[in-house]
This record gives C-alpha cells, sequence and structure tokens, in this order.
C-alpha cells in the first residue's frame, strides 16, 4: 500500500500556505524549478485527448503527481530513491488508480476583460521588476493574464511610475480544471512517465481566483532590504528575489526583442498557474501538518518493461498486405530474370584479361574467322599505322608481359592499350577507337558488328 497521486487544493492546505505554516522558500522553490517547464517535463506532466476544447490554443494535459511522490504507507518514505530495489530502465512502478488533475488550456471568451480593480495585482515594486498579474473565474474556468514592464521604462526605473505597460495584457488564456483518476507506470531510470491507462471519468473542479491569488502574492511578496545573510528569514528574502528576476527579465526578453515568439511567454503562463496544483502533495510533505487525503490511498507494483509496437489493427492489416505485395513481386521479378536473361559469361577473377579472351579476331588472322591464316612464318608487307610504320613478321606474336602488366595495373586505359598493341603485332589498323570501345563493352549492335566488318573489308584491301 502506498500513497500516490495530486491532492486536492482545499482551502486548509491554502490557509497552512499564507499563514506560512509552510516554509516561504519551500513553496519558492517548487515556482522556480516548475514554473518554466512543467507542462513539458515528462515526470509529472503528459499531453492526452482533450475533452471539452478545440482550435489552435486548445492545450490538454494530465498531471499524475510524480514517481518522487510514491511513498510507502508503512515505512513512510519513497518508494523510489529511498529504498534498495534495482531501479533502472527494464523497472517500473505501476501506481493503480491514483488521483491527478486533468487540464485543459484554452482561449478565453471573446472580449474578456479583467476587473482592474478586483482581479488584478502588481508586484515587484522592491525590485522595480514589474509583473502585472490578473485572475478570474469564467463559471468553473479560471482565467489568468499577465504583462510585464518593458526594457525601455524598466532601463529608467519607472516601472511603477509609467504604468501604461499595464493596460493590455501580454499573454491570456483560460483553464478548466479536472478531477480524474488513473493507473500510471513510472520508469525506474528517470522517473518519466511511461503510460497513462484507465481514465476515470472527468470531474469538473472549481478553484477560485479568490483561492490562488494569495498564493502567488506570497510567493512575489515585496523583498525586505533590512534582511541580511545571517538573518533566518534571508533564505525566504532571497528565494523570493530569485523568483521575481527569473519571470521578469525572462518575459521583458521575450516582450521587447522576441515578440514574434508569443507562444513562449503564454506556455511561460500555463506552467506558473499549474504549479500550485502540483505542489499541493508536495505542502503536505513539506510541513502543513494535515493528514493525506484517504483519496491518496492506492496501491503500486514493481514490474519490468519490455517494449512492443502498437498500432490499430487495420494499421497491421495494411501493413501485412503491401508487404506481401511487395515481397511476392520482387520473387516474381528475380524469377523472370533468371528464366529471360542472358547466359552468363565466361569469367575470371581479373576482368581485363576477360577482355582480351571476348576478342572476336578478324578473317584473315589467327583467331578470325572467315579465311585460313596465313602460313606460318610467312612474312606479311609493311602496313602504316596511326603510331607509324611497323614491321610485323610473325602473326602469331602475342603481347609481351610487359604490356600485360603494365594494362592490370593501369586499369581501363591499359585494356586500351593492350587491345591495341595485340591489334599491331597482328598488323591491324588501330586508329578507330570506337571499335575497339564497342568490343570492350561487347557491344553486339548492329552499329558494333558494322564497324567490326568494316575493318574487316579495309584489312582484306
Amino acid at each position: 500500500m502506498v500513497f500516490a497521486g495530486v491532492a486536492p487544493l482545499t482551502p486548509e492546505l491554502i490557509n497552512g500556505f499564507v499563514k506560512s505554516t509552510i516554509p516561504a522558500w519551500v513553496a519558492n522553490f517548487f515556482w522556480l524549478c516548475f514554473t518554466y517547464g512543467l507542462l513539458s517535463d515528462n515526470r509529472f506532466a503528459i499531453p492526452i485527448q482533450p475533452i471539452s476544447c478545440s482550435g489552435p490554443e486548445c492545450r490538454s494535459f494530465f498531471l499524475p503527481g510524480g514517481a518522487a511522490y510514491v511513498r510507502d504507507r508503512h515505512a513512510d518514505q519513497r518508494l523510489i530513491g529511498d529504498t534498495k530495489l534495482p531501479w533502472d530502465s527494464e523497472t517500473a512502478i505501476r501506481v493503480r488508480s491514483a488521483p491527478g488533475y486533468h487540464l485543459e488550456f484554452h482561449a478565453p471568451p471573446s472580449g474578456w476583460t479583467f476587473n482592474r480593480e478586483s482581479d488584478c495585482v502588481a508586484v515587484g515594486q522592491t525590485e522595480d521588476e514589474g509583473l502585472y498579474i490578473c485572475l478570474a473565474n469564467h463559471g468553473t474556468d479560471l482565467i489568468a493574464g499577465w504583462s510585464v514592464c518593458p526594457f525601455e521604462i524598466w532601463g529608467l526605473k519607472s516601472c511603477f511610475v509609467n504604468t501604461t505597460w499595464q493596460d493590455e495584457m501580454d499573454q491570456i488564456t483560460a483553464v478548466t480544471m479536472q478531477n480524474r483518476f488513473a493507473t500510471t507506470a513510472y520508469s525506474g531510470a528517470n522517473f518519466s512517465i511511461l503510460s497513462v491507462d484507465d481514465l476515470s471519468s472527468p470531474k469538473l473542479t472549481e478553484i477560485t481566483a479568490k483561492d490562488v491569488m494569495p498564493i502567488i502574492t506570497k510567493i512575489l511578496a515585496p523583498i525586505d532590504r533590512s534582511i541580511n545573510p545571517s538573518h533566518p528569514d534571508w533564505i525566504n528574502n532571497a528565494s523570493t528575489y530569485a523568483i521575481h528576476y527569473a519571470l521578469g527579465s525572462g518575459l521583458r526578453y521575450y516582450k521587447s526583442y522576441f515578440p514574434e515568439l508569443d507562444i513562449l511567454p503564454l506556455d511561460i503562463l500555463r506552467n506558473f498557474i499549474s504549479v500550485f496544483l502540483q505542489f499541493s502533495t508536495g505542502a503536505i510533505y513539506a510541513g502543513i501538518g494535515a493528514p493525506l487525503p484517504p483519496e491518496l490511498n492506492t496501491n503500486a507494483t514493481v514490474v519490468s518493461v519490455h517494449y512492443r509496437a502498437m498500432a490499430d489493427p487495420w494499421v497491421l492489416g495494411v501493413y501485412g498486405i503491401v508487404s506481401l505485395f511487395l515481397s511476392l513481386w520482387a520473387m516474381g521479378v528475380l524469377a523472370l530474370a533468371c528464366i529471360l536473361g542472358s547466359g552468363t559469361p565466361v569469367a575470371s577473377k581479373f576482368p581485363e584479361i576477360d577482355l582480351i579472351s571476348r576478342y572476336p579476331g578478324y578473317p584473315g588472322y589467327p583467331g578470325g574467322k572467315g579465311e585460313e591464316s596465313p602460313e606460318k612464318g610467312a612474312d606479311k608487307s609493311v602496313d602504316e599505322h596511326d603510331l607509324g610504320v611497323l614491321p610485323v613478321s610473325k602473326v602469331e606474336q602475342r603481347p609481351g608481359l610487359l604490356t600485360k602488366i603494365r594494362a592490370l595495373a593501369a586499369g581501363s586505359e591499359g585494356v586500351l592499350e593492350l587491345i591495341s598493341a595485340r591489334r599491331i603485332r597482328f598488323g591491324l589498323p588501330d586508329s578507330d577507337e570506337s571499335a575497339t570501345r564497342a568490343f570492350i563493352t561487347g557491344d553486339s549492335s548492329a552499329e558494333g558488328k558494322r564497324l567490326q566488318d568494316s575493318e574487316a573489308e579495309n584489312d582484306e584491301e
């Protein structure tokens, strides 16, 4: 049995915080850690399908509490971190039916305006940071907005003299809060949320602006400059200043230098008004003194993690049919290539020599077709070639060993040289490079045969 999930934000919890039952620095720590990334941190929040909102500004998240809040009911210790269980990437903790918050952020009603007298408050006067925050309710929705003092006014230390920056909200959003129970699995390696299953039906939760505003004014309270580092409240002052500076400087940079990135400060606003929900269970642990709500009593098991593909049945069916079709098509193409393809040529490990062995020869010469070869040892008349006048006395003479070695070492150019040498040795003209290349590429086309026949006729003449 364990305690797990997010505790409801009760009036007792709010009063305990406002009356300093919970140390200010503890609350400040939560806002410092989570304001810039709570909803994008998969250890504490996970996107889910929205129920009541739609459109480009609709964002839906579920906050199950986090693995850090899972505690053994009997030993009063955290299940992850305080025990000696073998936590790793193959281990997970599965918490059954624990309470959490389903948050849906959307645009406020068209033409919405705040009541500046009752809904808004300016904070940061002591540090001249200048932050103007407004909270109000519209039905069960909580609507929040803020604006920050821009650099041109902040640089003059006039944020609370020239207050024109408070006339319009820089960012504004509405949130629908719903309480839901879910079974959540957390990774033993990094505490991230692996899955959220068995979500219960949503139950609307109305949290009023009057409940939330005291918390915000508490964490953004004025800083007492008379307190020095030796004072017990120094840590509260320092952490409060850190929040002032982190919010003021970040929003100011976005407003003055990156106005086109309005979605980023809007995400910061969404995080800011979600922290108090995530903080509720931590506030009880931190010293409010109240017992944990009975809703947090549940069961948890340590399980092994096995990853598998998740898809709809129709996706698997289409994938199987397409895969089978492509496999059969590929096998059919290979079979046709084997049946209808040309014969395999005689080949060896030396492609250059293979080319020479495929040389068809010429009529009237050794290895050629047609007339018989001249008698062995007979003399031939001297033929003229493009490379000069070379006498050929023995028709059976072959290219020398040095020529063959050079051909093998020089690649394709060497093959041409080797073929040229052989043709010259036989007393054949080597001026027609096209015929030589036709022979090398095995050109059996009409053009290739025409070139070879043309050379043969020239030789006979």
